[in-house]
């Protein structure tokens, strides 16, 4: 149905993750901003984990071989068809032939474009996220073709709401860690401290420039999850994203919520933001 005709950065299919393998040591995955790549879906009537396209600060140029409706959700990401930019805030239909293009502005990191039916994939654990080493590809390239499921096969419900976000706010929500209180008497207040997004940031974590204390020993390997933050020993702050391990060594002194998560995952390398502790 649709071919790539170049394949941008760090384009990928994604799902809502593999939500029944830490157990055996398998990163959950998924979108790095859930919200938005269930409110693509949600505008076309998909089921919320219906396999989508995630794009990263440039998306892929894409030409359409068989009519499908599409939804872009995310990142300030726009949908340019043959030269022009069309309203991506609803539904937009592709015809045989149409090239597409996606731009971005100054912010936001991920853009999610959803098809009606859910982009068909094969599923690895139960899931159709890529995520290195667990599946055959972790990025979509060159030539590759993508095809919808049958939109009528699809549970389809025009009625569900879009989660609304803000994605422009600094404010990272976070609640205390289960070693919070175990390094408070270290650590200055969080949430008067401005924190710098590092370059180093990936799927696995994103990290912060400014460094802590460096009196942060280790713990015995505990469980971890997407939004923990570590305190690594040389005062770093880490919070672990989709990609993360399921355990780790590093004090785990604050949790983001869900949304929060998706907030930061937006977040480009340079960027100033605050958490906002809620005890």
């Amino acid at each position: 149905m649709i071919e790539l005709i170049t394949s941008g950065i760090g384009t990928c299919l994604q799902d809502l993750g593999r939500l029944r393998t830490r157990q055996f040591g398998v990163p959950v995955g998924g979108a790095m901003d859930q919200i938005s790549a269930i409110n693509a879906n949600r505008l076309l009537g998909n089921e919320d984990d219906a396999i989508v396209i995630e794009m990263m600060y440039s998306g892929p140029q894409l030409l359409v071989h068989e009519p499908c409706t599409v939804a872009l959700r995310g990142g300030n990401f726009r949908c340019i068809i043959d030269g022009k930019e069309v309203d991506s805030s609803k539904p937009i239909p592709l015809y045989k032939g149409n090239q597409i293009q996606f731009r971005t502005g100054t912010t936001g990191m991920f853009g999610y474009l959803a098809v009606r039916g859910g982009v068909k994939s094969d599923k690895v654990l139960g899931s159709g996220t890529s995520l290195s080493g667990y599946t055959g590809k972790s990025r979509l390239k060159k030539g590759d073709m993508l095809e919808a499921n049958d939109e009528k096969i699809s549970k389809v419900d025009q009625n569900k709401e879009v989660i609304d976000t803000d994605y422009n706010t600094s404010s990272i929500a976070v609640y205390p860690g289960p070693e919070y209180e175990a390094f408070a008497h270290k650590l200055p207040d969080l949430e008067t401290m401005t924190w710098t997004v590092s370059n180093s940031s990936n799927r696995m974590s994103y990290q912060m420039e400014e460094l802590l204390s460096k009196e942060a020993s280790g713990i015995l390997t505990a469980p971890v999850q997407a939004g923990t933050v570590q305190l690594t020993p040389s005062g770093r702050l880490v919070v672990l994203m989709r990609d993360c391990q399921t355990t780790g060594g590093y004090a785990r002194i604050l949790q983001l919520t869900d949304r929060a998560v998706s907030q930061l995952a937006q977040k480009r390398p340079g960027s100033r933001i605050n958490f906002s502790l809620k005890l």
